[in-house]
């Protein structure tokens, strides 16, 4: 910024990749300009052309809304674009009463973040911001930051072509400039030339697919507490990286099959590893985290899935006494003719009207009113322990499978203290 007279760009449009630095370059040169001469905002939060349109205008005027009695107090408001164009042409023309005597007072700043946000607003929104200067008659240069190309912005409507400028995706050599694999570090370690060894390892393994810095430095602080740990244990010496890399390999492995694919995140799929152990523990112990009614949705599936559609009257039959369905079924003959036991067949498909039916028949006392049970049956589809066979836009006729074993299932019917045993068809 050479001088006030000096006309600044009308837009400069900077693009790149997430977690390239773009906002953290723009934000170290705004902020060291004085109050009232930039604006930052954020196209996230401000979500509507109103909120983004009062806000700019609060931070040129260095006012911060305050609300007493319920009323809002020294906020500007702001509803229309020619609205806004009109408020920032008198705002901007008043002389800033500052006690600093720059050349760039009549300059101003105006930098939107995440700014493919705005092809979501109005059509006109993009030009208008783009011809600020020339709209407002002032000296003031807008800088969009986003993370799509400009090609994608672009409108029917005639805009002015900006200045565009590319933060290229960080390199195995930059990422040492940046200090940020060293503040990666944790705390416990105090050899960092080992975690550097690692976290460079990590980035040779990934770079190919995986350019987000964010998602490595999730990768790095995954997976580095297995690397570390045969030596925090004594077993394997710093120096034997061959080793390490050995152990940690199947690892690598799992996370790759995710991120290679980009199904899901490197945070998601750290929690969902979690999970799945959590899941694992519970199981171990027999804990299950499941609501009362839910138990017995599930109980009723699998003896669905199990149990032959004929049986259901002998075993889940209102008019007869438990005790005298226990002695049919012991009395009973059992053909010989199928030498193939239920559970060797596996979980065969049923209808929820029979699941629910099964449902009401082994509950002990009468389901609430506020329970719903239709929500419950879908939460067990959602945690995998039901799986829905029937297309998803078939309502009238919904067919499930149930999917768990029947250790799981016993534990689950010890813990509200029924008898499945009793009510299963040639199992064992």
């Amino acid at each position: 910024m050479e001088g006030s007279d000096t006309p600044l760009p009308a837009a400069v449009f900077i693009h790149g990749k997430p977690a390239t630095g773009k906002t953290c370059v723009v934000r170290a040169f705004v902020e060291q300009l004085p109050p009232r001469h930039w604006a930052y905002v954020n196209a996230v939060d401000r979500f509507s052309p109103r909120l983004l349109f009062e806000d700019i205008l609060n931070q040129f005027a260095g006012t911060r809304p305050v609300f007493r009695d319920g009323v809002g107090h020294g906020y500007a408001r702001c509803d229309t674009e020619a609205d806004f164009i009109l408020s920032l042409r008198k705002l901007l023309a008043r002389p800033l009463l500052s006690t600093t005597t720059s050349t760039d007072e009549h300059r101003r700043i105006l930098v939107i973040d995440r700014a493919e946000r705005l092809r979501d607003m109005s059509p006109a929104l993009l030009a208008s911001l783009l011809r600020l200067a020339e709209l407002t008659e002032t000296n003031i240069g807008v800088v969009l930051i986003s993370s799509v190309i400009w090609d994608k912005f672009r409108v029917r409507i005639g805009s002015l072509e900006p200045i565009q400028i590319h933060f290229r995706d960080y390199t195995k050599h930059i990422l040492p400039a940046t200090g940020q694999p060293s503040k990666d570090c944790p705390s416990h370690e105090e050899d960092v030339a080992f975690f550097l060894t690692f976290a460079s390892a990590v980035y040779d393994v990934f770079q190919q697919n995986c350019k987000d810095l964010n998602e490595l430095r999730y990768l790095v602080a995954m997976i580095f507490p297995i690397y570390a740990q045969p030596v925090y244990d004594g077993q394997v010496k710093r120096e034997e990286t061959y080793k390490l890399f050995r152990l940690t390999e199947p690892h690598f492995a799992k996370a790759a099959d995710k991120l290679y694919l980009r199904d899901i995140s490197s945070a998601e799929w750290t929690a969902a590893h979690q999970h799945d152990q959590d899941l694992s523990e519970q199981e171990a112990v027999g804990h299950v985290e499941l609501p009362y009614y839910s138990k017995f949705l599930l109980i009723a599936s699998f003896l669905a899935s199990y149990n032959p559609a004929r049986m259901d009257t002998r075993y889940f039959a209102r008019h007869s006494e438990q005790t005298d369905r226990r002695k049919r079924r012991k009395n009973a003959p059992i053909s010989r003719a199928k030498a193939t036991r239920q559970q060797l067949l596996g979980p065969k498909v049923f209808p929820v009207e029979r699941m629910l039916a099964i449902f009401y028949s082994i509950i002990t006392d009468d389901v609430a009113f506020s329970q719903d049970i239709q929500l419950q049956v879908t939460s067990l589809i959602t945690l995998r322990l039901l799986t829905r066979v029937s297309p998803a836009d078939r309502l009238d006729d919904m067919r499930c499978r149930c999917n768990a074993s029947y250790e799981f299932i016993r534990k689950v019917a010890q813990s509200v203290r029924f008898e499945i045993d009793h009510y299963l068809f040639e199992f064992s």
